[in-house]
């Protein structure tokens, strides 16, 4: 013990560790005797990068964004401040997927109006799961604890929000599970289509395997993504099947979609076929 104690001074004194930390971002209880000996052996000059706090970690939300200049505004006027009444440090990271109408410049004033909960990624174009796996690795990059997953149509009701985050007590992952939707028996055959594949394929019952309303622990979360490709089309449920063959804990809230606020949606009933006959084929590569 007190060997482990001197070697951690030793790393303090010389900046190669970093004071560890509370929640809030502040150094905890146990590192003041250690931060009072490193600043004696040093004779007072701490290294410089020891003093800064570390960014605030606690809650990344990704949220992919394409041609959604109608909905934006609303999202975050309902969604900042359900966030901020959390209590938890939390950042916004938007994912723009080479969207060609005005979201750019909406995600450009948000992120100057709240520079401190707010991020922009821009990328071109190439899809929902590959803008939700850029938002997940900026998020993990960022020190985020929680990862959650939405959408930025106006679906996702917020109203759930508080149940999610109180139910990371008990579990490493908090998904939705649409019970009633507003947006066309048509995306409910989707989503009942994607379900019925991973059943199919993997062996594995989820009632929404593709669900845009989901909370992760972040370790989990990297560990899955580590083995998904790149080039998986889905995303989403790939982490779904991967997240459930790990075994971790595991809660759902039951949750009501809504009808989009406004716009189009931007997958047709085509476009998903051809992504269901790939998924097929991809699914495979996750048994492993």
């Amino acid at each position: 013990m007190a060997a482990r104690s001197l070697g951690r001074i030793r790393a303090l004194a010389e900046g190669r560790q970093r004071p560890r930390r509370w929640r809030l971002g502040t150094y905890s209880i146990g590192d003041i005797g250690p931060l009072l000996l490193a600043g004696i052996l040093c004779r007072g000059r701490l290294p410089r990068r020891l003093l800064e706090p570390e960014a605030v970690s606690g809650l990344a939300v990704v949220v992919p964004v394409y041609n959604e200049a109608e909905n934006l505004p609303a999202f975050a006027e309902e969604w900042l401040p359900a966030l901020n009444a959390l209590g938890t440090p939390f950042v916004v990271w938007f994912v723009d997927d080479g969207s060609t109408d005005h979201s750019p410049a909406i995600l450009e004033r948000l992120a100057r109006s709240h520079p401190a909960h707010v991020r922009l990624i821009r990328q071109e174009n190439a899809g929902h799961g590959a803008a939700c796996r850029r938002g997940y690795e900026e998020a993990l990059a960022g020190g985020a604890d929680w990862v959650l997953q939405i959408d930025s149509d106006g679906q996702c009701d917020s109203a759930y929000l508080r149940e999610f985050w109180l139910k990371r007590s008990e579990a490493a992952c908090v998904f939705g599970e649409r019970r009633t939707r507003g947006d066309g028996w048509h995306r409910a055959l989707v989503s009942r289509i994607c379900s019925g594949l991973v059943a199919f394929r993997c062996g594995i019952r989820v009632g929404d395997a593709n669900v845009p309303y989901r909370l992760m622990e972040a370790r989990v979360l990297a560990r899955a993504l580590q083995r998904i490709p790149p080039d998986f089309g889905l995303q989403n449920i790939a982490l779904t099947v991967l997240l459930r063959k790990s075994r971790v804990t595991w809660s759902i809230v039951p949750i009501r979609f809504r009808a989009r606020a406004g716009g189009t949606n931007s997958v047709n009933l085509r476009r998903i076929a051809l992504m269901g006959w790939r998924m097929l084929g991809q699914l495979g590569r996750l048994r492993a």
